[in-house]
């Protein structure tokens, strides 16, 4: 626990400092819009893209790129790993392979540039503690609290002076999206911890003390997670007593 904690908050940390890496914002769906897509020719996840080699490229092509796979993302031949806009001149070819080869892909993910698997891997550890072989539900409380730690520091303010400087101007990146940190990290515990009442009431404190903080999104997913880890505790519970203790805890979600 403690070493995916450290992987998890350095990966969180590095993100919130350079929230599109270095490069233009872009939205989460900019790249699906227009342009030429070049997809991967591997299948595997997206484990560190080489922005100094596609701003090279976008350069030397005269072209703006829209990176569409985040370190992380599954891709296979027929995924766009990034679109690229450009004026090409007649008779010309654009060589995406050149763009394509900023993309490192392996068989399985990384910490070091997928602040997501730090997350889902603390709720893998919980979720493992939870099955019925182990029923271990100090473990997943502990990683619970973890994980309030890990959104804290992710939605602590920063400094303008601190946050990287645009260096990678023809290359739009989108943000982490609060809601996907929130799905990696809590539904699987919602899921297989929703007939524990101790963990159940633990979830809700801790969605609760999210939902407080001063991040109008964060609080959005908060309350959004409460709502819904609620219903799975009430569709599986059979004491009414423990179904009032977790509707009490997740008071908070219904305004």
């Amino acid at each position: 626990m403690e070493k995916a904690e450290k992987a998890a908050g350095d990966a969180l940390n590095r993100r919130r400092h350079a929230p599109s890496l270095g490069a233009l914002t872009a939205s989460p769906h900019q790249a699906a819009h227009k342009g030429v897509h070049v997809c991967s020719s591997k299948v595997g996840y997206v484990q560190h893209i080489d922005l100094e080699t596609l701003q090279s490229c976008a350069e030397a092509h005269d072209c703006r790129v829209t990176v569409a796979a985040l370190p992380g993302t599954f891709v296979h031949t027929h995924f766009p790993l990034l679109s690229i806009v450009g004026d090409t001149q007649p008779g010309t070819t654009l060589e995406t392979e050149a763009f394509s080869s900023a993309f490192t892909i392996g068989s399985s993910r990384t910490f070091e540039d997928d602040p997501r698997f730090g997350l889902l891997a603390l709720s893998e550890i919980a979720d493992k503690a939870l099955s019925p072989g182990i029923n271990d539900p100090g473990t997943a409380i502990n990683v619970i609290g973890t994980l309030v730690r890990l959104f804290t520091l992710w939605q602590s303010p920063i400094d303008k002076d601190e946050l990287q400087a645009i260096t990678y101007d023809r290359i739009s990146v989108p943000e982490l999206v609060i809601d996907d940190l929130f799905d990696d990290a809590f539904t699987a515990i919602a899921r297989d911890g929703a007939g524990t009442i101790e963990v159940s009431i633990r979830l809700q404190k801790a969605l609760c003390a999210l939902a407080a903080a001063d991040d109008q999104a964060m609080a959005t997913a908060a309350k959004k997670h409460s709502r819904r880890a609620l219903a799975r505790s009430e569709s599986v519970m059979s004491l009414q007593d423990d179904i009032d203790a977790v509707r009490k805890t997740a008071e908070f979600s219904a305004v």
